[in-house]
């Protein structure tokens, strides 16, 4: 696993070139004109007073506001090579609205699921096992979403179930990907040559494909054949 990408504070969110003039949440604007509004302004002083002590990493992560949640995901998902558009649709069918999910068993944006003891290893276990900190904690919320991505960075979007929910496929708006199109089904892999594609493909059409060379693809960084 790689580490989790350290505490960003939402002055550099809001740094961001690609961040809507106004927040989805449904917030006043964080942007007028490509310039910070006196909103965006006030976010920043207050995340900076809460951001104070992040370097240790505890009891700084809880945020003031879904627009400074949004922006600091956004920021995050960007900073790794994640679609930010594509992050903040999973968080939306994850817990962005709604901390605690599962019978509260699931906690934060991306809805981190813990098991008894870690039995399951679950990525909110994997996060206690990893950091040493309590997914359950709000105060922690921030380095739960740095783990998240990071775990879609490295696993795909398999583990929160927001995604499949949305229609967004495994690898979707991670890195470079190839769209494969059998159809009217897509599936997303991060493959570029025929077998890597035809291992990604779901196991319900496997028995359909005659060849490789029978896919019709459209490809963002090539089919190598």
């Amino acid at each position: 696993m790689a580490a989790a990408a350290g505490p960003v504070g939402v002055a550099g969110a809001l740094a961001y070139a690609n961040l809507p003039t106004t927040a989805n949440s449904g917030e006043k604007n964080i942007y007028e004109n490509g310039k910070l509004t006196d909103y965006g302004k006030s976010l920043i002083a207050k995340d900076q007073a809460a951001t104070g002590g992040a370097a240790a990493g505890r009891g700084s992560g809880a945020f003031g506001s879904q627009a400074e949640k949004e922006a600091y995901i956004r920021q995050m998902a960007a900073q790794i090579g994640i679609d930010p558009d594509t992050a903040m649709r999973v968080a939306r069918s994850e817990g962005f609205k709604d901390f605690s999910g599962d019978s509260g068993t699931s906690f934060g944006a991306f809805q981190l699921h813990v098991t008894p003891n870690g039995r399951g290893h679950a990525v909110g276990d994997q996060f206690r096992h990893d950091t040493g900190l309590d997914p359950s904690d709000p105060a922690n919320e921030r380095q739960g979403i740095d783990y998240a991505l990071q775990w879609a960075r490295k696993h795909g979007w398999g583990d929160f179930h927001g995604a499949a929910r949305t229609g967004i496929g495994q690898w979707q708006g991670v890195g470079s990907t190839t769209d494969v199109q059998i159809g009217s089904v897509t599936i997303n892999t991060r493959a570029t040559d025929a077998a890597g594609i035809a291992r990604d493909l779901h196991s319900e059409i496997k028995g359909a494909l005659n060849s490789p060379s029978s896919l019709a693809t459209q490809a963002n960084t090539g089919l190598t054949p």
